[in-house]
């Protein structure tokens, strides 16, 4: 499985709570990831930019939840086995879970922040074509907090041991590759 990213470098602020919109992104890359199905080959792609969302959009997509203008889009693509009507309809449903040893509140989990956020999110699957989720934020007036150069430059080289526990293999593997490839380099 590959993990693809194509992020714009001059996005607008957002206005949100960094802690739910990490999860946000990955509850999405997670279950994309698992869409793929252990072992096999495929790829998660995470975009982002910017939209212009006209009034037949929010008729279509997002009734009563977004208002026509500018906003912030996340969407996250995956090339897996895709969802039926049936599945699709429910995918957002506390408790629903196509996983063995899923519990079904992720995808309700981020339907929750987008609305927390006054964003709104579009899907779009079938089966044998893959999955993607768009999500839509509203970009704020407010200009980003300029980061200190001190802080980006700092040295965090060093040695130690991390202990990762988790429940979801997933996690755990993504971990393990992560810290696999740093001992390559």
């Amino acid at each position: 499985m590959h993990l693809r990213l194509q992020l714009s470098e001059e996005l607008p602020s957002v206005e949100g709570d960094t802690s739910q919109l990490q999860q946000l992104v990955m509850n999405l890359v997670i279950n994309g990831a698992e869409a793929i199905g252990e072992g096999k080959n495929g790829s998660v792609l995470v975009v982002t930019g910017t939209q212009d969302v006209d009034e037949s959009y929010v008729r279509k997509f997002a009734p009563g939840t977004i208002h026509e203008g500018r906003y912030v889009f996340m969407e996250v693509q995956d090339t897996g086995s895709g969802m039926d009507r049936e599945t699709l309809s429910k995918i957002f449903d506390p408790f629903f879970t196509t996983k063995f040893s899923g519990r079904g509140l992720g995808l309700a989990a981020v339907t929750g922040i987008i609305r927390a956020h006054n964003g709104a999110m579009d899907v779009y699957s079938a089966p044998g074509e893959g999955t993607r989720f768009k999500v839509l934020i509203p970009p704020t007036a407010e200009p980003a907090a300029k980061l200190k150069p001190e802080a980006i430059v700092r040295d965090l080289t060093g040695r130690g041991t991390i202990l990762i526990v988790d429940d979801e293999e997933i996690v755990r593997r993504t971990a393990d590759i992560c810290s696999s490839s740093k001992a390559m380099t």
